[in-house]
């Protein structure tokens, strides 16, 4: 199986937004991993993102917004807040092994520096929309049924 980057996957948008229903209903092209995207919770194991859940995420608007509330992170570790008026941000990684901190990884189209590390305020929005994803069943699982 392959792996995508979220890069590849933007370069490449046009064609997963119109190929969308047709990935989700195909567990060999829904299982697609994708680098650096995950989530980790606190006390928790890290739980990998397919393009499947992704595209759910992004083409539903659940994981996209100009209004996030975050801040930006230079290069010294100076918090400013993000001017979100004209860009997207897809959220692609969301990684809250301290309960206090919530970091998450951003793609934006528009902006020059496009993967973008945030610290999130909230997060409960962000767990919430993936526990609620409809996944299809893994084509190996469909291998098992038949040799039973």
């Amino acid at each position: 199986m392959s792996t995508l980057s979220v890069s590849e996957i933007f370069n490449h948008f046009d064609f997963y937004q119109k190929n969308y229903q047709a990935i989700l209903l195909d567990s060999t092209q829904y299982y697609i991993a994708v680098e650096d995207a995950y989530l980790q919770l606190p006390f928790s194991v890290k739980i990998p993102l397919f393009l499947g859940d992704l595209l759910q995420l992004w083409c539903s608007q659940q994981w996209v917004d100009h209004t996030i509330d975050a801040y930006l992170f230079n290069p010294q570790d100076i918090p400013f807040k993000i001017n979100t008026d004209r860009n997207l941000y897809y959220l692609y990684q969301i990684d809250c092994r301290k309960l206090s901190n919530n970091f998450a990884k951003t793609h934006s189209i528009q902006s020059q520096q496009q993967d973008i590390a945030l610290h999130l305020g909230q997060i409960l929005q962000y767990l919430s929309t993936y526990k609620l994803l409809t996944r299809p069943q893994p084509a190996y699982f469909n291998d098992i049924k038949h040799v039973v």
